[in-house]
């Protein structure tokens, strides 16, 4: 019998062993699924981000892609202007070289005028003295 009490108060010994190793895992699986769940709110919080981020980093780009797409209008539309300008500039000097390629024909024209006039000046003030020289013999013939 002493066997038998020893042998239950072993077994007994061993259950309250295995009992409490038991409640041990019990313990630790609650600890496991505890984190488990945070690790899958955490995982559901990231891709939530992931996905956030993604969707601003797309926002953003779309943004840029605009920007540059209004900048290279403007760069076309500043270019054709610029373009239209120095065309303009173009035809106006032309126009103004032709006006100042006349403008130097007249003043020819006038300079050799003048000098043809002041020539004919030249030539009716000696003619003009020939003929007062003569009135002048032909007055003093006269009077004498």
């Amino acid at each position: 019998m002493q066997q038998a009490i020893a042998e239950r108060e072993s077994l007994q010994l061993s259950i309250k062993t295995m009992q409490m190793s038991i409640d041990d895992l019990e313990d630790r699986c609650k600890e496991l699924k505890d984190a488990n769940k945070e690790l899958e709110e955490a995982s559901v919080c990231k891709f939530d981000t992931n996905d956030r981020l993604k969707a601003e980093t797309k926002a953003l780009k779309d943004n840029v892609k605009a920007g540059e797409d209004n900048f290279d209008k403007l760069k076309t539309h500043a270019e054709s202007k610029i373009q239209g300008a120095n065309d303009e500039i173009a035809k106006v000097r032309t126009q103004k070289d032709k006006e100042i390629s006349l403008l130097k024909a007249q003043i020819s024209r006038a300079e050799s005028k003048i000098a043809s006039l002041d020539a004919t000046i030249e030539t009716k003030t000696k003619e003009n003295q020939e003929l007062m020289t003569i009135c002048d013999e032909l007055m003093t013939k006269m009077s004498g």
